[in-house]
């Protein structure tokens, strides 16, 4: 069982709230107040709750991205009863996750590239959302 604190309750119902037109929110915190692992919570709910959507959890690195945020999200999906084989496929060569019912999670490392100045790469992927780790690392024009 998860339980959030209150400032995480705010933010995932924030998250979570399609009528109020908000567009992106910034989770800010210390160290260890566990904003990867409310990143990782509201981006599995969304896979589950909206059948063939697809989303984007990115990092500065695709490298330290599976080092850090994935494990966090394997940690996410067992503590709510979610495993990979039954639920979740991790197609770690394809850098994605998909699930039982046709939703799927790209993982994608948003380092800046000379060969894509504008992230235009990332236009095409036709994503629902997005959870991007350690925003601070990226540049604001891939963010």
């Amino acid at each position: 069982m998860i339980k959030l604190t209150k400032k995480q309750t705010q933010a995932l119902d924030m998250l979570e709230d399609m009528f109020n037109n908000i567009v992106e929110i910034i989770y800010g915190g210390s160290a260890g107040s566990a904003k990867t692992f409310l990143g990782c919570y509201w981006i599995l709910k969304m896979c589950l709750k909206y059948p063939g959507s697809r989303w984007l959890m990115g990092r500065s690195e695709l490298k330290i991205l599976k080092q850090t945020t994935l494990q966090t999200f394997f940690e996410v999906c067992k503590l709510q009863g979610i495993i990979n084989g039954v639920h979740f496929v991790d197609k770690g060569q394809a850098s994605e996750i998909h699930f039982f019912n046709g939703s799927v999670i790209i993982l994608k490392d948003l380092a800046y590239q000379p060969s894509d100045p504008d992230f235009d790469g990332l236009g095409s992927l036709e994503i629902c959302g997005a959870f991007i780790d350690e925003i601070a690392q990226i540049r604001k024009k891939a963010w």
